[in-house]
C-alpha cells in the first residue's frame, strides 16, 4: 500500500511535459539480430500519456531449408525464403515517473506491416555420372496486414526538450507470415531512441 501510495505521489510531483514530440533512433529485432533498423515518429503528450506514429525497417529476413533423403534421382534440395519488411505503427504509451529524470512505460502498437516474399528452390540431380542443379524463383505480390505489440520501456530525461530512451516489445505475427515450418509467430524489437519535445 505504501508502495503505492509513493508511486502516486512522485506521478503527481514529476509530471511528463505536455506537447509535441520527435523521436529518432534505432531498433534491432529477434528476426534479423544482424541488422539495425532506423525508425523515426512524431508524437504528443498529454501529461504522463502520450500517442505517435512512426516507421520502420525490419529489412530482409532469410530461413533456408535443406533435405539430404529425397528419393532418387533427385540427391538434395535446398529452398530459400525471404522476406522484406517495413511499415508503420501507432503507439500509446503511460509514464510511471521514478524521479524528476528517470521514468518507466508501458506501450501498446498496431503495426502496419508490409511485406513481399521471394523464394528460390535449387534441386539436385544424378545424371549419371555427374549432378545437375536447377533452381527456381519466384515472388509474391506485396502483403499488408495489421498487428499488435505490447512493450515496457525506460526514459532519462536530460532537459524539457531532450530524452532518451530505450523499449523491448513484443510483436505478434500472424501463423504463416514466415512460412510453413519456420514460422516465428512472435517477434521481439529492442529500440533505442533520443526524443525532442517542442
Amino acid at each position: 500500500m505504501r508502495r503505492i501510495l509513493l508511486a502516486a505521489i512522485l506521478a503527481t510531483a514529476f509530471p511528463a511535459n505536455a506537447g509535441p514530440y520527435f523521436s529518432t533512433g534505432m531498433s534491432i529485432n529477434s528476426a534479423d539480430e544482424s541488422a539495425m533498423a532506423p525508425e523515426i515518429a512524431v508524437g504528443y503528450a498529454f501529461g504522463r500519456f502520450s500517442v505517435e506514429a512512426g516507421t520502420f525497417a525490419i529489412g530482409t529476413i532469410k530461413r533456408q531449408q535443406i533435405s539430404e533423403a529425397v528419393t532418387p534421382p533427385m540427391l538434395s534440395r535446398r529452398v530459400v525464403n525471404e522476406w522484406n519488411l517495413d511499415g508503420f505503427r501507432i503507439t500509446a504509451r503511460l509514464a510511471f515517473p521514478l524521479n524528476e529524470q528517470w521514468s518507466v512505460f508501458g506501450m501498446v502498437s498496431a503495426y502496419r506491416i508490409e511485406y513481399d516474399f521471394g523464394t528460390a528452390v535449387d534441386t539436385s540431380f544424378d545424371a549419371g555420372g555427374g549432378n545437375v542443379v536447377f533452381t527456381h524463383t519466384g515472388t509474391s505480390s506485396p502483403v499488408r496486414e495489421w498487428t499488435p505489440a505490447i512493450g515496457v520501456g525506460m526514459e532519462y530525461i536530460f532537459n524539457a526538450c531532450c530524452s532518451v530512451f530505450g523499449a523491448v516489445e513484443r510483436i505478434q505475427l500472424k501463423p504463416g507470415t514466415f512460412g510453413q515450418g519456420n514460422d516465428l509467430p512472435n517477434m521481439t524489437s529492442v529500440h533505442m531512441d533520443i526524443k525532442f519535445s517542442f
